[in-house]
């Protein structure tokens, strides 16, 4: 006995901007595929014939097609904006990938506290000569050394993953603040 797909509702404005984002270049390869498996959902395909179409598993296919279907009344009033203000097509983009986006995952705490990072980036911004070293700049080895004599133990490539975190909204910032200067 085959299960019966459930049947997807979508606006056609939400549908039109779904097909767009398709066509993007940049598009994520996870929404690629789940945005396929809502239009061909609404399409009435079914879903052995998605997966086979999307060279993907079928449980695949139920899993967002279900997720979707749960969550497309919500959307539909979330895209007739009962607020004050209209939904802008980027917005309701981004309310459509909400809803498509992987859910959180258990694991464990974060052993290094925020208050660790942001001395691990004082740090990194002071000189090496200052504590005594004979360089001028710093690896992610050298500073990991450093931080082990501060009580902080860590990696350096560890290091380096949340430094790079820490500091690129940073840098774009400053880059966009410079480029609106000129």
């Amino acid at each position: 006995m085959s299960r019966k797909a459930l049947s997807i509702k979508i606006t056609n404005r939400s549908l039109n901007l779904i097909t767009k984002e398709l066509n993007r270049h940049q598009l994520e390869r996870h929404y690629l595929l789940r945005f396929k498996i809502i239009v061909c959902s609404y399409q009435n395909e079914q879903n052995k014939d998605i997966a086979l179409l999307l060279s993907c598993d079928e449980k695949t296919v139920r899993k967002w097609r279900k997720r979707f279907s749960l969550q497309q009344e919500a959307l539909i009033a979330y895209e007739k904006s009962e607020g004050l203000e209209p939904v802008t097509d980027r917005g309701l983009i981004e309310k459509i990938k909400e809803i498509l986006s992987d859910t959180a995952r258990p694991g464990a705490p974060p052993k290094i506290s925020e208050s660790d990072i942001n001395r691990m980036v004082a740090l990194a911004c002071e000189s090496p000569e200052q504590y005594g070293l004979p360089f001028t700049h710093w690896t992610y080895g050298e500073l990991a050394k450093q931080a082990a004599k501060m009580g902080i133990v860590l990696s350096g490539v560890h290091l380096g993953r949340l430094l790079k975190k820490r500091l690129a909204p940073a840098q774009k910032q400053l880059l966009d603040t410079s480029k609106n200067r000129r």
